[in-house]
């Protein structure tokens, strides 16, 4: 497999914000292209007036030609340097881990390597037995291989809609024989009615025997159903657990985690710990409250 670096450093994801960071110092060349254009209507009854005129439109394209291009130094400037950081923790974990084989390239919508390096060091280091994830990808290899490594018998299990996701990163554990450490579990979507939301999420049937979570990874479905995650699998987890969730600079996953603090006051708590785009949530159940099945509704698609 090719190297981690280059789908790292260029994804359309950074191009687009490349793009859209730039968008605003165009914005401002636009009103000073306006502005000049409004001084040219104002006088073009003057003598001087087309003089003054370009002597303004010489300003602007100045003016306009050093914002963008101090805009794009202060861009490219500030994601070389977080390339950079992506790329040292690829190589950490990559020693890490000591794979069979190559770790699969990075795509577009892969775990950011501070959340892989993130999983890794909470299962290595809390050595939970029991793993919930939400989404398979290359975050399920990283933390089947953590688990291997614990030598505690612990196991993952991750749920996925998508068939051909599904397949592909079975295919990824086979290679890397870890089929005794993890198992995608195909979960198409289904609506869901729980505690007075309803939304598309994850067939409840093939979680059917599962107890005693003591890591749970959100980062799928889609965005706005993931608020789902923990008001249908709070009853599965273990007394202590904790909960990583993904996506975080996004405002239905903000908004999602102030929910799920209303919602569970004195069980769950945000440590504080994360990385860019990722959160560490702590669950804690009293001994009075209990476990207890997930009481959702289901219905057909």
């Amino acid at each position: 497999m090719s190297d981690p670096g280059p789908p790292v450093l260029w994804t359309w994801r950074l191009i687009r914000l490349r793009i859209r960071r730039v968008a605003r110092f165009a914005l401002a060349s636009f009103i000073l292209w306006l502005v000049w254009t409004l001084a040219v209507l104002a006088l073009r009854n003057r003598e001087d007036g087309s003089f003054i005129a370009l002597l303004l439109l010489g300003l602007c394209i100045m003016l306009g030609a050093a914002l963008t291009g101090l805009a794009w130094f202060m861009v490219t400037r500030r994601l070389r340097e977080r390339d950079a950081a992506d790329l040292a923790q690829l190589v950490w974990l990559n020693q890490a881990m000591q794979p069979m084989r190559p770790l699969p390239p990075l795509g577009t919508w892969a775990a950011s390597p501070d959340l892989l390096v993130g999983l890794w060091r909470n299962i290595r280091e809390e050595r939970p037995l029991r793993v919930l994830e939400t989404g398979s990808g290359l975050s399920t290899l990283v933390m089947a291989r953590a688990l291997e490594q614990n030598q505690d018998g612990g196991e993952l299990i991750s749920l996925e809609d998508q068939t051909h996701f599904a397949n592909k990163t079975r295919r990824e554990l086979a290679g890397h024989g870890l089929e005794s450490h993890a198992r995608v579990l195909d979960a198409p979507l289904q609506k869901q009615h729980v505690a007075g939301r309803q939304g598309l999420w994850y067939t409840l049937s093939s979680l059917e025997g599962l107890s005693d979570v003591e890591l749970l990874f959100v980062d799928g479905p889609g965005n706005r159903e993931r608020v789902m995650a923990l008001f249908l699998l709070h009853g599965l987890l273990a007394a202590t657990a904790d909960i990583v969730v993904d996506d975080i600079d996004r405002p239905e996953t903000r908004h999602m985690l102030d929910l799920w603090l209303d919602a569970y006051p004195g069980q769950l708590s945000q440590t504080g710990e994360g990385g860019r785009k990722w959160t560490l949530l702590r669950w804690q159940r009293s001994a009075e409250q209990g476990a207890r099945r997930p009481d959702a509704e289901q219905s057909g698609n």
